[in-house]
């Protein structure tokens, strides 16, 4: 899967779900090209990636539970008894419902504001992986409010979990409880949807350290995902792409 996206100074492409053995085997008409998982280093600028993949071509509803801890199991039935409503958006229905990615937008921004960092969700590519059809975002409900929301990258066998974001400003523990087993009931309803889809793989978007995992990793190791290592490539096609890695690498370490 291939997706175009502009920037301030030219256009890169993003691929995803192919495999190169070298950078020769590569073309674009981008100034530049970054190559998303690929089993092999084929650029100086390639980084290693930990994750874990969940296998969906095989399973049924009670085939993949038995995959996850028991807590993670206990949780997702207390949270469909509790009533969360899950739903998922695909890129035909975010762009005649663009208001559902302000919401997720803004979850996203105030989650990280709550840690003190400044990071916002990257529109200009959340928009063109939309126009490519690539692009599904799912949300958990509790009372009818959205409290949690995970976006993906897909393609017709292939998906990979982009981001995760839930709502932050809550006080009462009551209510943060719920939320967490929310967000555990809306990756194995995920996980069931995108199998329906005919996707195959679930990737989990990257674990930080397999064996000494922190609390993010161990959370996504609960749910039995097979751990792979990839490589994230980056490729400099012209002239222009080339200056702007070195002007970002000498004034912006």
């Amino acid at each position: 899967m291939r997706t175009m996206i502009k920037g301030k100074l030219f256009y890169t492409e993003h691929i995803w779900f192919e495999e190169f053995s070298s950078k020769k085997e590569v073309s674009s008409q981008a100034a530049r090209v970054c190559v998303h998982a690929n089993p092999t280093k084929i650029s100086k600028r390639s980084e290693l990636q930990h994750t874990l993949i969940s296998d969906l071509d095989d399973i049924n509803t009670e085939s993949l539970l038995s995959k996850f801890s028991s807590t993670v199991r206990n949780e997702i039935r207390r949270a469909e008894r509790d009533g969360v409503i899950c739903k998922a958006f695909t890129s035909d229905d975010l762009r005649i419902q663009p208001d559902i990615i302000n919401v997720f937008a803004d979850m996203y921004r105030e989650m990280y504001a709550e840690k003190n960092l400044d990071r916002s969700l990257e529109l200009n590519s959340v928009n063109a992986y939309i126009e490519n059809r690539a692009f599904i975002l799912t949300c958990a409900y509790i009372d009818n409010k959205p409290y949690v929301f995970h976006s993906y990258i897909v393609d017709d066998t292939h998906s990979r979990l982009l981001h995760s974001c839930s709502e932050f400003r809550v006080q009462d523990n009551t209510v943060k409880n719920s939320i967490g087993r929310a967000n555990k009931l809306l990756h194995y309803k995920d996980m069931l949807y995108l199998k329906d889809l005919g996707i195959v793989l679930y990737d989990w978007g990257g674990v930080s350290a397999p064996k000494q995992p922190n609390g993010i990793d161990k959370f996504k190791m609960s749910f039995g995902g097979r751990p792979i290592d990839y490589y994230n490539c980056t490729i400099d096609l012209c002239l222009k792409a080339k200056l702007a890695s070195i002007y970002k690498r000498i004034f912006r370490r």
